[in-house]
């Protein structure tokens, strides 16, 4: 906050530039993306490491195993972030 009895300069942006970017319109090529069904929007954690432990303590937990796959989570205590190794075995 200014004090009321500061000097201050003069607006760099005149009633001119306000005028012309109230006038300006709509350009065609600036557009917001199209929503992404890959990026997540749930950042909540899968499970937390109790107090005490260490990431050699935290064993995977299976989540998810069927025919084509199997889905494995582990908890990162040190960052608490997440991350993925991926393992593809492509049988012919």
């Amino acid at each position: 906050m200014t004090p009321a009895s500061a000097q201050t300069k003069p607006d760099f942006f005149t009633a001119f530039y306000f005028q012309q970017w109230k006038n300006c319109g709509l350009r065609e090529d600036f557009y917001l993306p199209k929503p992404n069904n890959y990026v997540p929007s749930d950042f909540t954690l899968k499970t937390e490491i109790k107090d005490g432990e260490t990431d050699e303590d935290v064993s995977p937990i299976p989540l998810r195993h069927d025919q084509g796959s199997r889905l494995w989570f582990k908890a990162d205590k040190e960052h608490r972030l997440p991350k993925v190794f991926v393992n593809f075995n492509l049988i012919r």
